[in-house]
């Protein structure tokens, strides 16, 4: 097994934002959040804080991290971390007794930096004896310029889409990896350098106090999944509420999970660029707790009491809605707009203050009711499994005709019958 040494350099006197990495983010040290990344990796690591500031190396402790005092020579402004990290490395090995072959560089300041991230990339250089050094990096391909004396010049050739320009990509700090034979006090890069692709949130590096109001929330966000219904059988209603809902929603990560009779749902939602799972077993209940909610919006008619026993269990919030059903007793908030109110239940809503309408009919100005009827317009949902369309024509279009009635018909996302409609005269 291969000796991993992961330094975590932490100075106490950052400039942008004072006492930086001490200071609580969501409640937590910053560097608190490097230390438990490096301390949950599945390898033979050693972690330590390299500083010269006491309360850095107290907090750190106290985290689980072992502590390395930088001297004040290696703590000013104009110090690369080359020679700090080799410092550091060299005072560890003898404390230690043991060679390390390979050295991380692990930065305090990117907070949402991925435990699996760290480890894929720990993996790679293992098992590549070709790679010296990895880094992590982000993709920040754009059309950029640069300057020459007074003058400014673009860097590419021709004025293309982000897609189609040569790959650029930027150093963000999380980590850098590398193996015992390229450290030294003024390197750390070998010649076979790889690149560890991260996204974008993983990539903030915090430097300033937007940076750091970014990350803060990032890490407030809640996990919201929303379980719903939409098939043939039972129309689409469901899966609009839940859009709507989701539409409203800025704040956090949304997941929509449809059951595997929700092909028609699932269209519908991913029509809409939000992330959709199907149930792929049959144990829904446990695909879903699967995916680590803080809050279940159940949109899925009458839920049974075994349906929300395991949710209630792992303490997430439950939000139901149209549901009637025994699980419904169990949920935190119950809306049931379509529905009276047969007896009072706490955190159950019910009647049309509740209804969820969609932004065309908020934005809209409210019409007026005009004596004079000259159109109808039809609207059964997005499935009308009975084919209400059909029964509704029948009954009206010769009244129409005679009165000169417009008829205009909105056929929904699931609606299979406009065969039985095409012989409708006038009827648009």
């Amino acid at each position: 097994m291969k000796n991993i040494l992961i330094i975590i350099p932490a100075r106490g006197g950052s400039k942008g934002i004072p006492r930086k990495n001490v200071r609580a983010l969501n409640g937590k040290p910053l560097i608190g959040y490097s230390i438990k990344n490096a301390l949950s990796i599945d390898f033979n690591q050693d972690v330590y804080v390299s500083s010269e500031d006491d309360e850095i190396l107290n907090i750190s402790k106290k985290n689980g991290a072992k502590t390395h005092r930088r001297p004040s020579k290696l703590s000013k402004d104009d110090i690369t971390l080359d020679s700090v990290i080799f410092d550091a490395f060299q005072e560890i090995q003898k404390i230690e007794g043991k060679e390390y072959d390979f050295i991380v560089t692990l930065q305090p300041t990117s907070p949402l930096l991925k435990t699996e991230s760290l480890t894929e990339a720990l993996t790679q250089i293992i098992e590549d004896q070709s790679i010296d050094t990895i880094i992590s990096a982000t993709n920040d391909t754009h059309l950029s310029w640069r300057k020459e004396g007074e003058k400014y010049f673009p860097n590419h050739s021709e004025r293309l889409n982000r897609q189609y320009l040569t790959p650029n990509y930027k150093e963000t700090g999380g980590f850098l990896i590398t193996r015992n034979s390229i450290i030294s006090e003024t390197n750390r890069i070998g010649e076979q350098v790889q690149l560890h692709e991260l996204d974008a949130k993983q990539a903030i590096d915090i430097d300033n106090f937007e940076d750091w109001n970014i990350c803060e929330y990032y890490l407030k966000r809640k996990r919201i999944v929303i379980a719903v219904s939409g098939y043939q059988e039972i129309g689409l209603g469901h899966i609009y509420n839940a859009l709507i809902v989701a539409n409203e929603i800025l704040d956090h990560e949304l997941i929509f999970f449809c059951d595997r009779k929700s092909e028609l749902g699932l269209q519908k939602i991913k029509q809409s660029n939000y992330d959709c799972l199907i149930q792929q077993t049959n144990n829904l209940q446990e695909e879903i707790l699967n995916l680590n909610p803080d809050i279940i919006i159940y949109d899925r008619l009458d839920s049974k009491e075994e349906d929300v026993q395991d949710f209630k269990k792992a303490n997430i919030k439950l939000i139901h809605f149209e549901d009637l059903g025994d699980g419904a007793k169990h949920a935190n908030l119950v809306f049931n707009a379509i529905y009276p109110e047969k007896k009072l239940l706490n955190n159950h809503f019910f009647g049309p203050s509740y209804f969820c309408a969609r932004d065309e009919f908020i934005l809209s100005n409210s019409i007026s009711i005009e004596e004079e009827v000259s159109t109808i317009l039809l609207a059964f949902g997005g499935v009308d499994p009975n084919n209400l369309t059909k029964s509704t024509l029948q009954a009206i279009v010769p009244f129409c005709e005679r009165n000169d009635i417009k008829l205009k018909v909105v056929c929904g996302f699931g609606y299979k019958e406009m065969d039985s409609i095409a012989d409708f005269k006038n009827v648009e």
